[in-house]
């Protein structure tokens, strides 16, 4: 199910033939509802069967309909759409103000409770407070950015679940935090909610050898195959791609990136973090830092007889900022290695 664009919840029940199902749920929105039908197999036969889909609009009525039959199957949808005064935005301040409330003890001793709550506060009212600090965490700061922007309400959840009981429901996973890691201090440069939702993504996938570690040097950047998976497990996007350009096709990837974006989906692009401001390299074979495609590209494809002569332009959220790329065509080929996309 997907309420205004962004997906929020999977529901089953095993059906016989003839047989209905009193769902019992309301949902609040302000734009659409999309609902998507599936046979599911267990991972069994050939996978799942997509049994058709439905867009719920904001015209009011009561013992609606919406048929599904692909596959051979007959069901009916009977809902009703009524009017409400609430109002969303506020929906994830209120789950803030139980959390606030909540008398359920933490399970990471050295983060405090008041000081989490004050960063969570200042996230919401500003995303790009999500922020990885000195610590190699592009990967997951990407992934969180885009969360806080898009669900901050589930945002909350995440966090008073993970502060709560250490752990995070995603799509089919349960993400947790070790209790090294729980155990562990609060690294400089990082405020409490970052280092809670950040480091547990990455030590659920072993990217971090170890978190208690003085030096950060033994930690790798995340890889593609990760973003691909927490783009599709923690964002809740369907359609999940990488596009390589080590070899070539930057300019093809970029514009996949803009129609992605302008589209409602995200773009991670793995570039060399001298793209960005730091030090370029002796040589630059691989990419060592995640940042999100934030629009506004402009691209100047040069004279096809003159070597590098084209231009690109764009911004992206990195390092809790945006910053405008804009470089040669020699320069960005050099240090832009892929782009992670997700589509609903």
């Amino acid at each position: 199910m997907y309420i205004d664009g962004v997906f929020r919840e999977k529901i089953y029940k095993n059906l016989k033939k003839k047989q209905t199902w009193n769902i019992d749920k309301e949902y609040t929105f302000s734009q659409s509802v999309q609902i998507k039908l599936w046979d599911e197999d267990f991972g069994w036969g050939d996978g799942d069967d997509f049994l058709g889909e439905t867009l719920i609009n904001t015209s009011l009525g009561e013992n609606k309909t919406a048929k599904f039959t692909l596959d051979d199957c007959d069901y009916t949808l009977t809902y009703s759409v009524r009017e409400t005064t609430l109002v969303l935005e506020n929906e994830f301040n209120q789950l803030l103000n139980e959390f606030e409330k909540s008398s359920a003890p933490g399970v990471w001793p050295n983060i405090d409770k008041t000081q989490l709550i004050d960063d969570i506060r200042a996230i919401l009212a500003n995303p790009l407070r999500v922020n990885q600090g000195r610590a190699p965490l592009c990967g997951p700061a990407a992934i969180v950015y885009e969360l806080v922007r898009r669900e901050p309400s589930r945002f909350v959840r995440i966090c008073r679940s993970l502060y709560e009981t250490g752990s995070f429901q995603t799509r089919s996973k349960t993400y947790s935090a070790s209790s090294k890691l729980r155990n562990s201090k609060v690294r400089s440069g990082i405020t409490p909610c970052n280092w809670m939702i950040m480091t547990t993504i990455v030590e659920y996938t072993n990217l971090i050898l170890n978190i208690e570690a003085d030096s950060w040097d033994i930690a790798y950047g995340s890889l593609e195959l990760f973003l691909k998976e927490w783009t599709y497990e923690i964002l809740l996007f369907d359609r999940v791609e990488w596009t390589s350009t080590y070899a070539f096709g930057e300019f093809d990837a970029i514009r996949k990136a803009k129609r992605v974006y302008d589209n409602g989906g995200v773009a991670f692009l793995l570039i060399h973090s001298a793209l960005v401001g730091n030090s370029p390299p002796l040589v630059s074979l691989v990419g060592n830092h995640w940042v999100v495609y934030a629009g506004n590209l402009e691209i100047d494809e040069g004279k096809w007889y003159i070597w590098d002569s084209g231009h690109v332009k764009f911004d992206c959220y990195t390092w809790g900022t945006i910053r405008t790329v804009d470089v040669d065509e020699g320069t960005f080929e050099d240090y832009f290695f892929g782009v992670v996309t997700g589509e609903r």
